[in-house]
Parts: structure tokens; C-alpha cells; sequence
């Protein structure tokens, strides 16, 4: 995620317009950094894009998927793969989507669950992306990728899913003064993992491979993601494989996200393209709306085949109304075509009041047992991500609340489409 800094840059938003300045996030206090107004318009330009003025966010990249029915009925997109297939090979459609902006969770939503002895929340923390490995002895491990916001890339463990967000970090890596953000860790090639991170300062993406089978043990660094020498510029970096042997890598812009397929750790072999991009101010005057951390999971459904759950969050990461939403597409579909992939007409988590959950987002997928199975088989799916407990959210540098992000973990469900069902936020207690 990224968020924005406003002290010292109120005069100098007004004078680019709201939308027209986007500032990256560090940590609560830590650095922040400007980018440059003009750039993101033209940015913004050049991929059709239109700013919206103050207002209601518009959807301009991808297609909307038929509205929810209510779960009692059987037909939960029906036409999944009736539009992905036709749509094939045409022109990209532009579609209206509703206010992304919701402040409130419906009822008639999945029921948060988690695995059995989850406590959550699992400690302070935000852009969680662990990861779950079996032990040659049976057991379970699990590992969250960490920054310090300077120049390390950090791994916390922990066989205790409850501890691993709260285990002293290890440096895998140190870099330069780059400013390490939001890292992300996935499987790159049978037992070797891949790390990505983002930078505050340059605003580059790093690429880290395992030499063991130990993700505390030694990584090689393949430094800058390039395409044709060209650093992929971006943050919030996702790399996953798809059902057709490929891996692509996902950022964001903060306008988009952007996919490409990648040749090596550190080479695309195709030009990143945006796949889903909400442009507009969401939130109060002074916010600054974000379309950002791309997390994927990878589901069956009825027809044999695989469905590619992508989700993302939307809006500003300091605030309340930021929610996790999903897009998603048969895996026989290439997935660097826009309109091969359909958005759920429902955020996937969003705010719920009635049990202080707040701003719902910046997560990842992971393997792990199921609510009532056995601690050491990975027969479930969940997600982790970061909320707030109280409505006010973060603030900004003028007036901060001191709130802070704790990291919260629970399951994900799907219909017979391979679809993840929007859920009910899982209620955590207030840490002080």
C-alpha cells in the first residue's frame, strides 16, 4: 500500500488538484515521498484513463461481473464464463461500477471463520503476504515478509500461526538507504521462493531468490525488475503462476493495476499492462484514492477447470473507507487482456461497524488448516490483511490519531464458479 503525506503539501495539492499529486506511504510516521503531478496525468493519459474531478470513483479498465444474488440461490455467476468467453478477442469494454466507497458490511454475506486457535488480531502490522510450508516432519511453518522501511528485507517465523507476525524479524537481505515497503513472498519455481519490494525512495521493484529450501536461510539478490532495461516502476508487488505455466508479476501505479509476464526474477518479457483501475478522489478533501496491492489465489470450480481470484484494495489506506475487492477469470484466459477478467459488483471485505473493523485490506493469500481441522494440514485457504479498530482511521500528518494497523487472519470460500463470496469482516479485539 501506499499512503499520503499532507503537512508541508496542502498549498502544493491545491495548486496541482487533488488527483493530480499521489504520495507514497512508509510506515504511520515514517518517510514519505511526492510524485510528480504531471507524471501521473500523463500516466494516466496514456492509458485512456480519465480523472474523475471530487466525487464518486469511476471504473475504467475491465468489465463489471453480474450482480450477486443472494446466497441462498444456486446461481452465484452464472455467467462467468459465458461473458470471459465471448468477450474474447473484442475490445475492451469500459463499465460503471458502483461507489467504491461503502461504509458498511450487508448481512447477507459469508460468515468470518478462521483456523482453529486463531487469535486475532496477530500483533501491529500492515501488507501482510505469508506464506505456509510443510516441514519435513509434518509440521507447519509459517513466514511473513517484513520491512523496516530503510534497507532491510526481513522474514519472521514461527510454526505457531498466532506468533509468526510477532517473531523477531531476520534479515534475508540489506540494501541501500531504498526504503524497503510492502514485500511480498511466493513460490517461483518448485521449492525455490521468490521476494519482491518496494522502495519509497526510487520507486523501483527488487527481485530476492532462495538458495535453500529454508526461507531463513541464504537468498540471492537479482536486484531491479526491468523490462528491456527499463526498472518496472511501481510498488505493492505480487508474483504469482497461472494455470497456463506462466508467472506474471503484479504492482500498482497508484491508478492501476498493472500486470507482466516475466522471463526471470528480475525480467519482464512483455510490457507491464493495466488491468483494472479506479481513477478518482475517494474519501474527504484532502484524500487521495489509491487502486493498489494485488494478491492472488488460485480456486476450482464446476467445470474442471481453475479460476484466478485476484484481489486488490481500494481507497486511502489511511482511512476507514479503504476495502479489499476482487477480480477474477477462468485460468484458460490470458490474463494480460482486460476484459478477460470480470470485478465483483461487491467489495470482497469491507468496513463493519457493528464490530469495530475498519479499512479492511493490503493482504495476501495463504494456504492453512480449516476452522475445525488439524494444525498440520493445509486444507483450507485464508487471507491476511490489516484493519483498523476504530472509525477515525490513521489520520494524516496534520492530524494524526495515532491509530495503528493490526494484521487479521481468516478464510476465504468460494461457489462453484471458483469465485471467493464476499465475507463478513472476522471481529478482533481492540489491542491498547
Amino acid at each position: 500500500m501506499r499512503t499520503h503525506a499532507i503537512l508541508g503539501l496542502t498549498i502544493g495539492l491545491l495548486a496541482l488538484g487533488i488527483d493530480a499529486a499521489s504520495i507514497k506511504h512508509a510506515s504511520g510516521s515514517h518517510s514519505t515521498r511526492q510524485v510528480n503531478g504531471e507524471v501521473i496525468h500523463k500516466i494516466t493519459d496514456g492509458l485512456n484513463r480519465v480523472v474523475t474531478p471530487p466525487g464518486k470513483p469511476k471504473l475504467v479498465l475491465g468489465q463489471m461481473a453480474p450482480k450477486r444474488k443472494s446466497r441462498k440461490s444456486k446461481s452465484l455467476h452464472t455467467s462467468l464464463y459465458k461473458q470471459a468467453s465471448s468477450s474474447y478477442g473484442t475490445s475492451t469494454s469500459t463499465a460503471s461500477a458502483a461507489d467504491p466507497r461503502i461504509t458498511d458490511t450487508p448481512g447477507d454475506l459469508r460468515a468470518a471463520t478462521a483456523p482453529k486457535g486463531t487469535r486475532n488480531s496477530l500483533g501491529m502490522g500492515q501488507d501482510p503476504s505469508p506464506i505456509a510450508l510443510k516441514n519435513p516432519n509434518g509440521t507447519v511453518s509459517y513466514f511473513f515478509p517484513d520491512s523496516d522501511f530503510k534497507n532491510t528485507a526481513l522474514m519472521r517465523m514461527s510454526a505457531d500461526l498466532n506468533e509468526a507476525n510477532r517473531a523477531p524479524p531476520q534479515a534475508i537481505h540489506t540494501y541501500g538507504m531504498i526504503g524497503t515497503e510492502a514485500p511480498d513472498v511466493a513460490v517461483w519455481q518448485g521449492s525455490q521462493l521468490i521476494y519482491t519490494v518496494s522502495s519509497t525512495k526510487d520507486d523501483k521493484l527488487r527481485a530476492l531468490t532462495s538458495d535453500t529450501d529454508d526461507p531463513l536461510g541464504t537468498w540471492t539478490s537479482h536486484g531491479v525488475i526491468t523490462y528491456r532495461g527499463q526498472p518496472a516502476e511501481g510498488f505493492d508487488s505480487h508474483v504469482f503462476t497461472h494455470p497456463n505455466g506462466k508467472r506474471y508479476l503484479l504492482y500498482s501505479n497508484h491508478a492501476a493495476i498493472l500486470i507482466a509476464e516475466m522471463s526471470s526474477p528480475n525480467t519482464l518479457a512483455k510490457k507491464p499492462k493495466p488491468i483494472v483501475s479506479y481513477v478518482g478522489q475517494g474519501g474527504g478533501p484532502l484524500s487521495i484514492f489509491n487502486c493498489e496491492a494485488p494478491a492472488t489465489v488460485l480456486l476450482p470450480n464446476k467445470n474442471g477447470s481453475t479460476t484466478v481470484n485476484l484481489a486488490f484494495s481500494t481507497g486511502d489506506f489511511r482511512a476507514a473507507d479503504y476495502q479489499t475487492r476482487l477480480m477474477y477469470q477462468d485460468g484458460s484466459l490470458d490474463p494480460t487482456v482486460p476484459h478477460h477478467w470480470l470485478i465483483a459488483d461487491e467489495p470482497m471485505l469491507r468496513t463493519d461497524s457493528s464490530v469495530s473493523v475498519y479499512g479492511p485490506g493490503s493482504g495476501g493469500f495463504f494456504d492453512c488448516p480449516s476452522a475445525n481441522g488439524d494444525a498440520n494440514t493445509l486444507d483450507a485457504k485464508c487471507f491476511a490483511y490489516g484493519a483498523f479498530s476504530q472509525s477515525s482511521g490513521e489520520g494524516n500528518a496534520l492530524f494524526p490519531t495515532g491509530n495503528r494497523r493490526t494484521i487479521r487472519v481468516q478464510h476465504v470460500d468460494h461457489d462453484e464458479h471458483g469465485v471467493i463470496e464476499p465475507m463478513h469482516v472476522i471481529a478482533t479485539p481492540v489491542i491498547t
